[in-house]
């Protein structure tokens, strides 16, 4: 009787580890597999444009499109544990919190242990230390995680070579995706390493304007007119101060042609920035006929600009080739400015820094 009772107990024990390792199913292998895949590229790309502050309008509709999913009656467990989970991502992005942390419970029951689930509780605030990866992938999931981590806590430097690791293992749309925020991360480990709050925000933006730029000026540019400059001017009276001492005025415009006036709410491109450098380091620099011994010297000679993209009649000739030659901004391809592309805030700012 012993022996026969020993021996359905181990039938039993035996079973039932059969019945768990059944119940471990991974996404791969259920019916909707490829629908998630799907829904997780898209996802990755409106979490990187979210982490940049730029529009993730399309999370609404991929939220209503998982809804759609989720009335399939033939659902798997392990693919409503994910969904809901997702859908929880997305509900985050949009600011709807309650709703996310309602969706977390329904992926928590649905299935344990999922890794877009455990995603869904740390950008909550809800995670615990218990979570096993269960794959390489989840793993490098997780690793992707920390390296957002490290970019919203301001620990650039770190945040790009996280990013870097995590890319190595996982599918491709992930580095695609992230490819910004990574880049952005690399582009700020030095210019915020002491950047106060606004300037940090000023950094973090996709572009500036014009008004902007120049209150980035100020808390960039380390200079005797910058440094006298009153703590408490406002940005307008910051931008209007700068227009009337001539800083945003080109310095080589043909006689008998008018400027258009600069607008303090358009945007900053490449060509404004190297007019305002130009004129900052004339500035410092205190040397007669400085600002147009470009536009003089090619002028006189009717000589080729050596910059494909700004002809020598150009009113911002000498701005571009100054600041070129004095490496405060460099060209795009080695032959051309390109100066209506919008500035990049850390380009500014590295270039600010240059300034003495």
């Amino acid at each position: 009787m012993k022996f026969c009772l020993f021996f359905v107990l181990c039938v039993s024990f035996f079973v039932g580890c059969s019945s768990l390792q059944e119940n471990i199913v991974s996404i791969e292998q259920t019916s909707e597999a490829d629908e998630i895949f799907s829904i997780e590229n898209r996802l990755a790309f409106i979490d990187s444009a979210y982490l940049l502050g730029s529009d993730v309008s399309e999370a609404k509709v991929l939220s209503a499109q998982i809804d759609e999913i989720l009335k399939k009656k033939t659902l798997e467990a392990a693919s409503v544990a994910r969904l809901y989970a997702l859908k929880g991502r997305l509900l985050a992005i949009l600011g709807e919190n309650a709703k996310a942390s309602q969706c977390l419970e329904k992926s928590q029951a649905a299935y344990k242990g999922d890794v877009q689930s455990y995603v869904l509780s740390m950008r909550l605030g809800l995670s615990s230390s218990d979570f096993v990866a269960a794959t390489a992938e989840d793993e490098s999931l997780l690793a992707l995680e920390d390296a957002i981590k490290a970019y919203l806590s301001h620990l650039y430097l770190d945040s790009a070579a996280k990013f870097d690791s995590a890319f190595l293992n996982l599918p491709d749309f992930y580095g695609e995706a992230y490819k910004n925020v990574r880049d952005t991360a690399w582009s700020l480990r030095e210019v915020a390493e002491s950047a106060d709050d606004t300037e940090l925000k000023l950094l973090l933006k996709e572009k500036l304007s014009v008004s902007e730029l120049v209150l980035l000026s100020k808390l960039s540019v380390n200079t005797e007119f910058m440094n006298n400059l009153d703590k408490k001017m406002s940005e307008k009276e910051l931008f209007k101060l700068i227009t009337a001492k001539g800083l945003l005025s080109p310095a080589s415009a043909l006689p008998n042609t008018e400027a258009k006036p600069i607008e303090s709410d358009e945007i900053a491109t490449r060509i404004i920035l190297a007019r305002y450098l130009w004129n900052i380091f004339c500035e410092i620099k205190a040397k007669d006929g400085m600002k147009t011994q470009y536009s003089s010297l090619y002028r006189a000679a009717n000589e080729e600009s050596p910059v494909a993209d700004v002809p020598i009649d150009s009113a911002d000739f000498d701005a571009v080739l100054g600041v070129v030659e004095n490496e405060l901004l460099s060209l795009t391809d080695g032959e051309n400015f390109a100066g209506n592309e919008a500035v990049e805030p850390t380009e500014a700012a590295s270039s600010f820094k240059k300034l003495k």
